[in-house]
């Protein structure tokens, strides 16, 4: 882990330890970087996309009549008879497969949100239908379903049983260009290392 108590350069763990041994090395968790880069980039997302997948969950957990009622909009809408699931703040690797299942069944959810918001005159139904009939929304949730899958691959790999040491950087070299191939010219990433491409620098960014 990487909390100061462990890592800290004075009382932590790691310090005590090399005062003993000066020549020690000692390794922070990359699996807990790799959590801390994931959470603030997602801290940078609207909130209300969080919101939606939240008050979902708790509104069905809560009341299994909303969930039968919900069941009938999947079969008159043709998805897929999944439920909802629940997005975890210390589980962020499952944030891949909630957003899937948000999208799935973007068609039910919203005609079971126009439906409570009208009939029963719900303003927290309202709200979620708004967010739900914003384009932007769905942008943000389709571009969650095409980067998570990169990232989490590439954190499955430290935790792997069989030995891959010799494999991480080539695995951590090709995901992250794979990623700043999203908005890097393509010159720019085959025939650069990674640390001679500044990603700050507009003239390197692909023209739209």
């Amino acid at each position: 882990d990487n909390v100061r108590a462990m890592m800290g350069q004075k009382g932590g763990v790691q310090a005590l330890r090399k005062n003993k041994v000066p020549s020690l090395f000692i390794q922070g968790c990359v699996c807990h970087s790799m959590h801390i880069c994931a959470s603030k980039t997602c801290s940078e997302l609207p909130i209300y996309l969080e919101e939606i997948v939240r008050s979902k969950y708790s509104f069905f957990s809560n009341s299994p009549k909303s969930l039968q009622e919900y069941k009938e909009f999947q079969a008159f809408a043709q998805t897929n008879p999944h439920k909802l699931l629940h997005v975890s703040c210390t589980r962020w690797l499952s944030l891949e497969q909630v957003v899937k299942r948000i999208l799935e069944q973007w068609p039910a959810l919203v005609l079971f949100s126009t439906t409570i918001a009208i009939e029963d005159n719900n303003s927290a139904a309202s709200n979620v239908l708004n967010s739900l009939t914003n384009l932007i929304t769905v942008m943000y949730y389709a571009f969650l379903s095409y980067i998570l899958p990169d990232i989490i691959k590439l954190n499955l790999n430290f935790h792997s049983e069989s030995y891959k040491m010799h494999k991480l950087h080539k695995s951590i070299t090709c995901t992250v260009k794979g990623i700043l191939c999203n908005f890097v010219k393509e010159e720019i990433v085959k025939n650069k290392e990674l640390h001679e491409i500044n990603i700050n620098d507009p003239s390197m960014y692909i023209f739209l």
